[in-house]
């Protein structure tokens, strides 16, 4: 039975409706659920779920980017789930999105194997300790989506590079009133920051989405001036006492203008002010501030906001989003929501261009930077770095061992000027594939 999108991994166990009776004495149920919001993801029991079953959802949607970034193997927009019985055993597979009722000695065996290469000491994992970096000598760092900081001892040996993105959202979401608990997230954020040194840790602002806030909401470097900038202040002084204990970066989402940027830097120096005395509110936070660019509007404003930024990050998540107005979550919008749209190309390079012309760095995070037909692509746009779920970091670093930036170039410019999505699809296909002309390896630079 196939779904829309799953995320990485093979798990077996017994099938369990969330709204069916717990089965009992059961460990490593496979969930099955109408849907899940994100921090009903994230409160789902270690240990007790291996992976999830969801009938809504596309390939970008929130619910399986949680599980991504938890390690749990998920299978989204399977629409009809009458089929799958409670308490039946079955073999979920994320990696080629499907599920199998009543799996036979072969297929279980090829999950108990695929589980086992999948760790730290795997081949798969083995992998990840690898230098990332082209056969041209191309490199890119690959760091962690987190969203628990429970997360970063596996993110490390997978290979993480870093922490790319972490989200806070669901520390709030668990607190009484959801305010935030300063002390808590300091020393959340000084542990993070500790064990990943001397790589960064990159820390995004709160952006809450709340009931009645929409996307296009205020959310993010939005809110300052709104009830939950009180929150965001909160988090900004747990960020600036944790400073000093490694390398930290601050992304700032749903940025537009070269004002909220001003508006921003001026509240940081008065919250390190308070934090640190007029000595740290003289000499700076100690914190590179980050653009992350999602809206398109950011793009045609770049050269003004990159004056106020240290780094850049493409959240390609909600860039696709906003530039096809195609919901991610959204099942049946699916084939509109499409990372190949030729205005999604066309900003991506503006981004790393502008960036680059300007001495930045510029990322990407998102679905699209763990998808190995996009690596190629990526890689070609000049790319600094990519952020993903812990778990596709190994098999992103093999991938990436496997190509040549000066083909990858090449391949960049012909995606841009092929006529459509399909063949740019097809074009990526033939590049995977080694096809004659498009040869995935190492060749003529």
């Amino acid at each position: 039975m196939p779904g829309t999108a799953g995320a990485s991994g093979m798990v077996a166990g017994p099938l369990a409706h969330l709204d069916a009776p717990p089965l009992a004495g059961e460990e490593g149920v496979i969930l099955v659920a109408q849907e899940l919001a994100p921090q009903e993801v994230l409160a789902l029991e270690e240990g007790r779920v291996r992976g999830i079953i969801l009938a809504s959802g596309g390939a970008s949607s929130l619910a399986l980017v949680m599980a991504r970034n938890r390690g749990l193997p998920a299978l989204v927009g399977l629409g009809d789930l009458s089929a799958l019985r409670h308490g039946e055993p079955a073999i979920l597979d994320g990696d080629r999105p499907g599920v199998w009722l009543h799996p036979n000695p072969d297929r279980l065996a090829e999950a108990a194997a695929r589980q086992n290469n999948s760790g730290p000491g795997g081949v798969v994992g083995h992998h990840g300790q690898l230098p990332a970096e082209s056969v041209d000598g191309w490199r890119l760092e690959i760091m962690a989506n987190l969203d628990l900081a429970q997360g970063a001892a596996y993110a490390l040996a997978q290979g993480a590079q870093g922490v790319g993105l972490f989200r806070s959202e669901s520390y709030i979401a668990a607190s009484p009133g959801g305010m935030v608990d300063e002390e808590m997230l300091t020393t959340l954020y000084e542990h993070l920051l500790t064990i990943f040194a001397p790589w960064p840790v990159t820390v995004r602002l709160l952006d809450i989405l709340e009931q009645g806030n929409s996307a296009l909401g205020t959310r993010g470097v939005r809110a300052m001036g709104h009830p939950d900038q009180a929150r965001q202040e909160s988090q900004l002084r747990a960020l600036l006492r944790a400073a000093p204990s490694g390398r930290l970066r601050l992304l700032l989402p749903m940025l537009t203008s070269s004002d909220q940027l001003r508006e921003f830097h001026i509240l940081l120096a008065r919250l390190a002010g308070e934090v640190g005395g007029p000595q740290q509110q003289e000499e700076g936070p100690g914190v590179e501030v980050g653009g992350l660019i999602e809206v398109p509007a950011a793009v045609s404003r770049l050269p003004e906001l990159v004056a106020h930024l240290d780094f850049l990050t493409i959240g390609s998540n909600d860039l696709i989003q906003f530039v096809t107005a195609a919901d991610r979550d959204e099942r049946r919008l699916a084939p509109l929501y499409d990372p190949l749209d030729s205005l999604v190309l066309d900003l991506c390079q503006q981004v790393v261009e502008i960036g680059h012309g300007h001495g930045l760095e510029v990322g990407l995070c998102g679905e699209w930077a763990a998808d190995p037909l996009a690596l190629p692509l990526l890689l070609g746009l000049g790319l600094d770095g990519l952020s993903v779920a812990p778990a596709r970091i190994p098999g992103l670093k093999e991938e990436l061992r496997a190509l040549d930036h000066g083909r990858c170039r090449q391949l960049v410019r012909k995606v841009r000027l092929a006529g459509d999505s399909e063949a740019r699809a097809k074009l990526l296909a033939a590049f995977a594939a080694g096809e004659p002309g498009e040869e995935a390896g190492s060749g003529e630079k």
